[in-house]
């Protein structure tokens, strides 16, 4: 199903790029410094988490001009800094899907459509059922409209129920796989011969449907470590691919370039609706 407004209006992930690896040491300020000379920075912000009160590993920046997001790439996906340690580089893709719910089984296309109409473009919606209510799947094409959204709605009365509003990912979808891998064997085979990409259009293949994106772990000076995610959408329909993959895997090997992956999957979230009334929103 498809809803969409016409918009010529800019996504801030055309102009960011998603920083990972060892950042305890940076501030938004010296990660700018970095990269000030690919272009203009507008904004860095690295990632923290507020649980365990350290730096999450991960960060972005924002560029004022999109072209200089492919100039920076050009010089490939990692960037040196002290001491022969990296970061891995790639293009800013953050999450603009969310879950809604609970949503009666009585409501209809149009009642949906409603709901979520005038937030922005909307590239995907879906509402598998689930027992005797449903939960709303929502991709907007830009993460300020799914912002937006989100805060509007969040606890909003919706034909007799609360409505929660929670970001769709793998918190509450079994929309990623666990891989693992011979790091020697990955490592003597060097980066041109096995990497995220040719991953990502294996597991397109099996699938057929779009993987979203690919991480493996490196270490803090380059070297595979053995293990990564694959995330498909955020969405249900992501879900099901993820299930698709992984019981090919059960039957068949899958291998890039003589190394052999070994898949599995997350844990089981047939609790959405019990999870999606329960996360406490800050």
């Amino acid at each position: 199903m498809l809803l969409l407004r016409l918009s010529d209006e800019e996504d801030d992930d055309e102009r960011g790029i998603r920083v990972k690896g060892n950042l305890n040491e940076f501030t938004n300020e010296m990660l700018q410094q970095m990269f000030e000379r690919f272009g203009e920075v507008e904004k860095c912000v690295v990632m923290e988490d507020k649980i365990k009160r350290g730096r999450k590993g991960f960060g972005f920046v924002y560029f004022k001009n999109k072209e200089d997001v492919e100039k920076c790439l050009q010089q490939g996906k990692t960037i040196q800094i002290e001491n022969g340690m990296v970061l891995s580089l790639e293009k800013s893709s953050r999450n603009k899907s969310l879950a809604i719910g609970p949503i009666a089984i009585g409501a209809s296309e149009e009642d949906m459509f409603d709901l979520i109409r005038g937030y922005g473009d909307v590239v995907d919606i879906e509402c598998p059922e689930e027992g005797d209510s449903r939960t709303l799947f929502v991709e907007f094409k830009r993460r300020k409209d799914a912002d937006q959204a989100k805060n509007s709605l969040h606890k909003k009365v919706y034909r007799g129920a609360e409505l929660h509003v929670v970001w769709a990912d793998s918190e509450i979808l079994s929309n990623s796989l666990h891989i693992n891998y011979d790091s020697r064997q990955a490592n003597e085979l060097g980066k041109e011969q096995f990497n995220e990409q040719l991953i990502k259009e294996r597991f397109e293949l099996i699938g057929g449907n779009p993987v979203k994106r690919v991480e493996l772990q490196i270490t803090d000076y380059g070297l595979y470590r053995g293990n990564g995610l694959v995330f498909f959408s955020n969405t249900f329909g992501g879900e099901k691919t993820a299930e698709k993959v992984y019981e090919y895997s059960c039957k068949h090997d899958i291998i890039i370039n003589s190394i052999k992956l070994n898949v599995k999957r997350k844990e089981d979230r047939s609790q959405r609706l019990h999870a999606l009334t329960s996360i406490t929103i800050v």
